[in-house]
């Protein structure tokens, strides 16, 4: 009985730590028009507040913006996010 609720224990974790993260919509919208209009996306990227992001969607935004500023010829002052 204790390796049955063992078992249930550990698939619930792991269950649960393979559950998807859901991106705040505006940077969803950001990828999708990053590769083609991406000096829209870098304006869309500084009006979204960063600070208020979760670290997952930091991240994400991070990756958009050096992403953008590539697409967009923008030179990169900021090594530290690569």
């Amino acid at each position: 009985m204790k390796n049955y609720i063992s078992i249930l224990l550990l698939s619930l974790v792991c269950f649960a730590g393979c559950m998807r993260h859901r991106h705040d919509p505006r940077l969803v919208t950001v990828a999708g028009i990053v590769a083609d209009k991406p000096k829209e996306a870098l304006a869309r990227l500084d009006s979204i507040d960063a600070e208020q992001l979760s670290d997952d969607d930091r991240g994400f935004y991070d990756f958009l913006t050096v992403k953008g500023q590539d697409k967009a010829d923008v030179p990169l002052t900021k090594d530290s996010l690569i």
